[in-house]
């Protein structure tokens, strides 16, 4: 809606949302699966999480894991959707929390309501 028909939304805040249209991260769909989505939680909180969890859907995605290019692993932690998204609105900013997970408004609340608030205040309500 917000691209669609800009006029209608005065602000869109969105918080580590799956993808942008159809090009969802293949990670996060196997997410989905039973047990997987428990699994790479669990490995996310283990110092090195991120590797880890990108270490461990390659040996689901890849019959031979070594034959992986190192660029799929930057691949994975790059924000390319977010930055597209990003890029299509008029006065568009990201925000990336370092060292916080997917719930950023939950594990590092301060942290977030100040990213929020400032960017609530720069856009003030018109009327």
């Amino acid at each position: 809606m917000a691209l669609a028909d800009p006029a209608r939304v005065r602000t869109l805040t969105l918080v580590d949302s799956a993808g942008l249209g159809r090009d969802v991260n293949p990670l996060l769909a196997l997410n989905t699966l039973p047990m997987i989505g428990e699994l790479a939680i669990m490995i996310s909180r283990m110092p090195g999480g991120d590797v880890g969890r990108t270490s461990m859907s390659t040996a689901m995605l890849f019959a031979q894991p070594s034959r992986v290019p190192a660029q799929f692993f930057t691949e994975q932690h790059a924000v390319a959707q977010a930055q597209a998204a990003v890029d299509r609105l008029p006065d568009g900013r990201l925000a990336l929390l370092a060292d916080c997970g997917h719930l950023p408004h939950v594990e590092c609340p301060d942290r977030f309501a100040t990213v929020l608030s400032t960017w609530l205040a720069e856009h003030p309500d018109p009327s």
